[in-house]
């Protein structure tokens, strides 16, 4: 049997994905591998690697004037909710579902 080790997600910044979206995407992992070895020195290599472009996922303008969710419908409820209505960074999502949990709870 296989053993599986341990797996590490990697996000660059919005900025960064703008820049090198039409770039290889060997030359943009062996730059994202450049600058992990910079963070954590003496990573052991990886088995398998995947990068993936998100061409059409990064918030350059999160809603206005709705932080974190909104609700579009009451009966029955349907609120949205996702770093577009926050920012486009893990921060972003969990504010967001914070505030998706406010308007469940206000409504519910």
């Amino acid at each position: 049997s296989s053993t599986v080790g341990p797996s590490l997600v990697i996000h660059t910044t919005v900025p960064f994905g703008v820049k090198y979206l039409e770039h290889s995407i060997e030359d943009v992992q062996e730059l994202i591998f450049q600058q992990l070895e910079n963070i954590l020195p003496g990573l052991p290599q990886p088995i398998a690697t995947k990068c993936q472009k998100w061409r059409y996922s990064q918030v350059i303008n999160a809603v206005a004037n709705c932080p974190g969710q909104m609700t579009l419908h009451l009966k029955p409820l349907l609120v949205c909710g996702g770093d577009g209505f926050a920012q486009s960074n893990f921060d972003g999502c969990i504010t967001s579902a914070l505030c998706v949990l406010e308007a469940l709870k206000n409504y519910v």
